[in-house]
């Protein structure tokens, strides 16, 4: 019985460590970098694994921060400073902004890319430099949309940490 029992544990040990994790959607982006705790074969021999940590990839200049920013969606959560603030009025009549957290666990990836098929034809987009901050806009043409997001540069690394929503 003991015996059964010993191979049984082997084979569930066995089973549990033979079983090996690839990236997810690893070629969806070039220049993606994989999630903490992740595994990346070695270009010399494929049966190593090495172990690799989120690069900061601080000092560079806003434009390679937000090109990367707009499409890489893993790269994106780790530049937004949480809770992230979304301020926004509530009615057209009324002039006082609400503000609303979102937290880490209920935040989705924002697409910024020029090519947005969302934004379409429909949006202008410009930024305004302001010292150590940076705000994209997003402005609709003829129907009312004005959505600001606030970048701001913490110890040479750029993040995301506010959203204005000033549409009416």
């Amino acid at each position: 019985m003991i015996r059964i029992k010993l191979t049984v544990v082997v084979l569930i040990m066995l089973a549990a460590f033979s079983c090996k994790q690839e990236p997810r959607n690893k070629e969806a982006s070039p220049n993606a970098i994989e999630p903490p705790n992740s595994y990346k074969k070695a270009e010399a021999n494929e049966d190593i694994e090495i172990f690799t940590e989120m690069a900061k990839d601080c000092d560079q200049t806003f434009d390679d921060f937000f090109k990367r920013f707009a499409r890489d969606s893993t790269f994106q959560k780790t530049r937004v400073k949480f809770p992230l603030r979304l301020s926004y009025y509530k009615d057209v009549l009324d002039d006082s902004l609400s503000i609303d957290v979102i937290k880490k666990s209920s935040y989705s990836y924002i697409d910024l890319r020029e090519n947005n098929p969302m934004v379409g034809n429909d949006y202008e987009v410009s930024f305004e430099e302001n010292g150590n901050q940076m705000d994209y806009y997003l402005t609709g043409i003829d129907n009312g949309i004005l959505i600001t997001y606030v970048f701001k540069q913490n110890e040479n690394c750029w993040y995301l940490v506010e959203i204005l929503d000033e549409s009416t």
